[in-house]
């Protein structure tokens, strides 16, 4: 199971956030062990997921980021960083984005330029259509085919840069969050060719409408594993 560490130090830099209960109970990080005792960036928390003991799960003011400006290049998702409650979950998010890159007064615009693009071969190509996932009244997921472009709320989205393809974020790698719509952050493409179906957030990637504000993580908690022996000594460590 893995390690909650409630009690981990908060960031001074997140001391300015500010959250709700819900916010504070349900917005976390995940974050995996390595060898050497540290741990990098895995996912945001899902509390209807099982992670072992390779995980640790801190609170989001336990965590850090550095405003930087990115210039207009391809961007996709993060893959597994999607099981964040809502609507708590999402707005924090944003609201973190907001509060790093000192934006007063809201966003209002996708930092995508609105389209969604794969490649045919050597080709650049832009989805028609997609599948935006709803749910239902009986709260099961459906399908409704939308136009390829921008729909929904905007949330704060973790994304990897200069990419043309989702991909988990392996240590050392790099993640940002930036507001884009809903429709960018968790649609599925009709796939062409009668390729098989991909993941939800996955299947194309994105381009930045102009220079944008983004907030790189800080990818590493360190010496975390000497933390957690430490709270196994004095019987505190929580596992769930």
């Amino acid at each position: 199971m893995a390690y909650f560490l409630d009690n981990y130090p908060v960031l001074e830099n997140s001391n300015a956030l500010s959250l709700t209960q819900e916010q504070e109970e349900f917005c976390r990080v995940v974050y995996k062990l390595n060898e050497n005792g540290d741990a990098y960036f895995s996912e945001l928390w899902n509390p209807d997921k099982d992670y072992s003991d390779e995980y640790v799960v801190v609170r989001l003011k336990s965590t850090g980021g550095k405003f930087v400006y990115l210039e207009p290049k391809n961007i996709a998702n993060v893959i597994n960083s999607g099981g964040e409650p809502k609507p708590a979950g999402v707005n924090s998010w944003l609201k973190f984005w907001l509060d790093k890159t000192g934006t007063r007064g809201g966003v209002s615009q996708c930092s995508t330029d609105s389209y969604f693009y794969y490649s045919d071969g050597n080709e650049e190509k832009r989805y028609e259509r997609i599948l935006f996932p709803v749910e239902d009244s009986r709260g099961k997921n459906d399908d409704q085919e939308i136009n390829a472009a921008c729909c929904g709320l905007l949330v704060g989205a973790h994304i990897i840069y200069d990419k043309t393809e989702a991909a988990e974020v392996e240590e050392g790698g790099e993640v940002y969050i930036i507001p884009i719509c809903e429709a960018h952050n968790k649609c599925h493409p009709i796939v062409p060719y009668g390729k098989p179906a991909m993941r939800w957030g996955t299947g194309y990637y994105m381009k930045l409408r102009g220079a944008t504000k983004a907030v790189k993580l800080i990818g590493y908690l360190k010496k975390v594993g000497e933390y957690i022996e430490q709270l196994k000594k004095e019987g505190a460590a929580s596992e769930k």
